[in-house]
């Protein structure tokens, strides 16, 4: 069985480096610099969100795992969180493929995907510095993917990784 590659994409913003400590269920996976950028990325512009650090999980893991990030140096922005072999629905059928080796989606893939009701958020039980983080519905409108938290240097995002098992 492979494993997946799951890609936590943000950013430091700042003109010096920004260093992050990442731990997975009380492990640390990361620990050095990220890409900082001198203006932030806008919303819709996904592709230009670069990755910060990635780690392997084996392709039957699924459910919520505490995670949390920690900057020094620059303010950071955590954004998407993507993986490979995911889960895509082929909607006339309703059978499932797997995204392949090469097929980055959201690690949380919810069915029915796309649903108004489901926001497809791959982080739950935010907290940042410690202090609950929601987001309204007037926030969120019609976004369904994983949404974007900003934190200060040495301020900890904290938050429950809800994750998808894969499909090889």
């Amino acid at each position: 069985m492979a494993n997946r590659t799951v890609q936590f994409r943000g950013f430091g913003l700042g003109t010096s480096p920004t260093t992050v400590t990442a731990t997975y269920n009380g492990s640390q996976i990361f620990s050095g610099e990220i890409p900082t950028l001198t203006s932030p990325v806008p919303g819709a512009d996904l592709g230009r969100v670069p990755t910060m650090f990635t780690m392997e999980l084996p392709m039957d893991v699924y459910g919520n795992v505490p995670m949390t990030i920690i900057s020094q140096g620059n303010p950071i922005t955590a954004c998407q969180i993507w993986a490979n072999y995911c889960n895509v629905c082929i909607f006339d059928t309703l059978t499932f493929i797997s995204s392949g080796a090469d097929g980055y989606l959201g690690i949380y893939r919810p069915y029915p995907p796309n649903s108004s009701t489901t926001p497809m958020d791959a982080r739950i039980n935010v907290t940042i510095g410690g202090v609950p983080q929601t987001v309204s519905s007037e926030q969120r409108g019609n976004l369904l993917g994983t949404w974007w938290w900003s934190a200060s240097s040495t301020v900890e995002i904290a938050y429950d990784l809800c994750i998808t098992a894969g499909r090889e």
